[in-house]
């Protein structure tokens, strides 16, 4: 048993441990998955094992939210910084721009400042949703779940794959593309594929890039009774206890 959310909201104002900046920016505007160790592969927010920091600040005046999240370095001067915006049309379309900021532990010299740009947006046509996402930047790559040294190690600074055997920071590039559509008033699925590269990999590491697909089908039985299965592909094996190749998932989700 674990704490997992608590906080206090004010008005435009939200203090406490609850969702990071970069789940905000991405995951509302997402597929629905089944891979519960995981917000999105090939997103800002792709490393499921933070994206609920231990102390978080938003402030959300209309569309933006400006964030400020307990750093995952804990010797950096300053906490780590997420500033996005969000526009919602009456036809049931959103789009979400965020730029991310933190000081990163390069383990050789002192530490360096790294930023990523993200762009995501949902549309929605009748039963039809098409989801895409896609960022690119240097230092978010204990948010975004892969960098130099592979799938990030979020227990372990200094192997999140941030920086190379130099201390200079890698960059990444992710997207993600999903369709969902709801058949009826029951039955919905989701198709989804995503992938995430890094400018420079470690020798150990076989590919520069994470690829990723899911396919689901979620079936509500009752109101608040929701069975799933889900089919993924990955190559390469991701964190935590997430190894390359298929998998099914089967899913039972009561909502009280």
């Amino acid at each position: 048993m674990r704490l997992r959310h608590a906080y206090i909201q004010v008005d435009d104002l939200t203090l406490g441990q609850t969702w990071s900046g970069q789940f905000f920016a991405n995951a509302p505007f997402d597929v629905e998955i089944l891979d519960f160790y995981g917000t999105g592969v090939g997103s800002v927010s792709g490393s499921g094992a933070v994206v609920r920091p231990d102390v978080v600040l938003h402030y959300t005046p209309g569309g933006f939210r400006f964030s400020l999240q307990d750093p995952v370095y804990q010797d950096a001067d300053y906490p780590d910084m997420v500033a996005s915006y969000t526009h919602r049309t009456e036809a049931g379309h959103a789009f979400n721009a965020a730029v991310t900021g933190r000081e990163v532990e390069t383990g050789i010299d002192e530490s360096k400042f790294g930023a990523a740009f993200s762009l995501a947006a949902k549309f929605k046509f009748g039963d039809t949703a098409l989801a895409l996402s896609g960022y690119t930047g240097k230092g978010n790559n204990i948010y975004s779940g892969w960098g130099y040294n592979g799938a990030t190690n979020p227990a372990s600074v200094a192997a999140s794959g941030e920086v190379n055997a130099d201390g200079d920071l890698v960059s990444t590039t992710g997207y993600t593309a999903g369709v969902s559509h709801r058949f009826n008033e029951q039955f919905r699925g989701n198709i989804r594929y995503a992938q995430v590269e890094a400018d420079e990999v470690a020798p150990t590491v076989a590919d520069d890039t994470l690829k990723m697909m899911n396919v689901n089908l979620i079936y509500t039985y009752l109101p608040n009774l929701d069975f799933g299965i889900e089919w993924r592909d990955r190559n390469a094996t991701t964190m935590p206890l997430r190894p390359g190749g298929q998998q099914v998932e089967l899913m039972a989700m009561y909502k009280f």
